[in-house]
């Protein structure tokens, strides 16, 4: 199936200069993800399914590759606009991609009020109160609260020499939790750099991490 411009996720996934850094962005915003909101996303690389669980990795990977594209072409962009690139390519990812493969297996109550948010958001206009209903308020704000997050994160760690070391990890680290320890720190990069594994040592690995985390905090 051809996305936009006739790419895949997965051709600007091949196209990325850096892939260890997108796998480090990919394993830290999923584990900022599920230790806050208590979830659990699997992660396999992208385009590589075509079940539920694949698209809630893609979901990810399509803010993490649209916003490190984004930084790449526009070194000196402002973080409002790697918010819209990142919405963007959230948004080219369930509508363009992802809706008729759930819609056909079913799945579209899942995700129903994301379709209906990402339909709404053209351009950023979308506002977490367009809609009256207290349900629809409360998750078109996470949305638009996740998108904004990520781009807040990596627009500020693009302001520093990207090298992937402990120093790096410990800055990731810190906007989860300040009060950190040199063992949790080394414990968290280890996590953020070991090799690719299968989608279910990932898993493994990630919540070892957050019950790791847990302790220390």
């Amino acid at each position: 199936m051809n996305e936009p411009e006739g790419k895949t996720l997965k051709d600007l996934y091949n196209s990325l200069d850096n892939k260890k850094l997108a796998w480090v962005y990919m394993r830290y915003f999923t584990f900022f993800h599920d230790f806050i909101h208590d979830k659990c996303h699997e992660i396999i690389s992208p385009r590589c399914g075509l079940e539920y669980f694949t698209y809630r990795s893609d979901k990810f990977w399509a803010k993490i590759i649209y916003g490190l594209n984004h930084l790449k072409e526009n070194p000196y962009t402002y973080e409002i606009k790697l918010c819209e690139a990142i919405h963007y390519g959230s948004r080219m990812n369930i509508i363009n991609y992802w809706y008729p493969i759930l819609q056909q297996k079913k799945y579209i109550d899942h995700i129903r009020l994301e379709i209906k948010y990402y339909l709404y958001s053209y351009d950023m206009a979308i506002k977490p109160d367009i809609c009256k209903l207290e349900r629809e308020n409360d998750k078109f704000s996470e949305l638009y609260n996740e998108d904004a997050k990520i781009s807040r994160i990596l627009y500020n760690m693009n302001k520093i020499p990207i090298t992937i070391n402990k120093e790096f990890c410990s800055k990731l680290l810190n906007y989860i939790n300040r009060n950190n320890h040199l063992k949790l720190t080394e414990k968290f990069y280890e996590y953020l750099t070991r090799p690719i594994a299968s989608c279910s040592v990932e898993t493994e690995n990630k919540q070892e991490m957050i019950n790791v985390l847990h302790h220390y905090i």
